[in-house]
């Protein structure tokens, strides 16, 4: 069985260090930064309406 989750490490222009962009179902929900270190990593979640019908 196929996960439904994709994560891909990037370089992305809006931070310095690298990132870690969370996909669910091929849609984008969250990243994952290291700005303030490994000690520290930060998440972002991105909440979208889908049509549930």
């Amino acid at each position: 069985m196929e996960s439904k989750f994709k994560i891909i490490m990037s370089s992305d222009i809006d931070y310095d260090e690298l990132c870690a962009e969370i996909y669910y179902e091929n849609q984008f929900i969250a990243i994952i930064n290291q700005e303030k270190g490994l000690e520290n990593l930060e998440i972002e979640i991105y909440w979208h309406v889908r049509n549930m019908a």
